[in-house]
């Protein structure tokens, strides 16, 4: 038990530090660890595209990251990994040829991107997450972009006063 509860507690602290590699791409972190804590936003990013590259691979979308750097979220990881996850899968099935991960300090909080190139507005609306999926705090928005494609924007809270 003690075992399992340390490899979980390195997993949680490489994932904050670390590039993933493509191996920890579909692991989730402890129940444990899901309160609200400081998040690595580039490690994020990156664990998400590698965990999506091959889906974007088959259908060949160049995946793109744009990340302010030391840029650090306030809120629970899993959600996180979970919704930015759902975004990308999302932008990926709309793009043709490209999607751009970004992620910036905007309004005393984190806001992180997804624009894709599809050209051709998707049936129906942009499919976002519901809000018993958002990180605690958060706020999604999407819309379509004529002859540009799809932007989302997540919003996540800066850190508690």
């Amino acid at each position: 038990m003690f075992v399992a509860a340390a490899a979980r507690a390195a997993f949680a602290d490489r994932a904050r530090h670390t590039a993933p590699r493509a191996s920890d791409a579909d692991e989730r972190l402890p129940p444990a660890a899901l309160d609200a804590s400081r998040i690595d936003v580039a490690a994020l990013a990156r664990m998400a595209l590698s965990s999506l590259a091959a889906a974007a691979h088959g259908r060949r979308v160049k995946l793109q990251m744009a990340v302010e750097p030391m840029l650090t979220a306030h809120s629970d990881i899993a959600a996180c990994q979970a919704c930015v996850r759902d975004l990308l899968a999302g932008a990926i099935s709309r793009a043709e040829s490209g999607v751009l991960l970004t992620a910036m300090r905007h309004d005393a909080g984190i806001d992180i991107e997804l624009l894709d190139d599809g050209a051709t507005a998707p049936t129906g609306a942009i499919r976002l997450p519901g809000a018993h999926t958002l990180p605690s705090g958060a706020t999604v928005s999407g819309e379509f972009l004529p002859a540009r494609g799809s932007k989302v924007l997540l919003h996540l809270p800066g850190p508690p006063a």
